[in-house]
């Protein structure tokens, strides 16, 4: 997947990129929240302030790209503890020998609330490896 952007600010070893466009593979990334990386604001990303070595600049535009192979684990990060926990919370109300149905459903509730603080706890301690490539320098910055 790839967007382009601008560079708005360099600091701190990381550079603020407004995204161009809102293209997204998902609803989360569309409201740029997505997959880990750092949300600054609406369509803004923070990356490494730096392409091929070269510091990046304000006014430069580039195009941030994630592999399939990271959206799909970051998708799996996202998505696979809250449905797991939901599954294995009403198992394991019946492993322990629960036999009501409402007992099953808080279960399935407190599991689905362990495995999406599970997901958001993944989610902020991972990064995905994001390529910056330089385009130019935006004429209008």
């Amino acid at each position: 997947m790839q967007v382009t952007g601008r560079i708005v600010a360099v600091e701190g070893g990381r550079a603020r990129v407004e995204c161009a466009a809102a293209r997204a593979g998902c609803s989360v990334c569309a409201g740029g929240r997505g997959c880990s990386w750092r949300r600054v604001g609406p369509h803004f990303l923070e990356v490494a302030a730096q392409s091929d070595g070269v510091p990046l600049r304000p006014g430069e535009s580039v195009s941030l790209s994630v592999s399939e192979t990271t959206l799909l684990r970051a998708a799996g990060r996202i998505y696979l503890p809250p449905v797991l926990g939901t599954v294995l919370g009403a198992l394991l109300w019946r492993v322990l020998g629960g036999t009501t149905d409402a007992g099953a459903v808080a279960a399935a509730v407190a599991g689905f609330a362990a495995g999406h603080w599970l997901a958001r706890a993944l989610v902020r301690s991972t990064r995905p490896s994001v390529g910056v490539r330089r385009l130019g320098a935006d004429p209008g910055g």
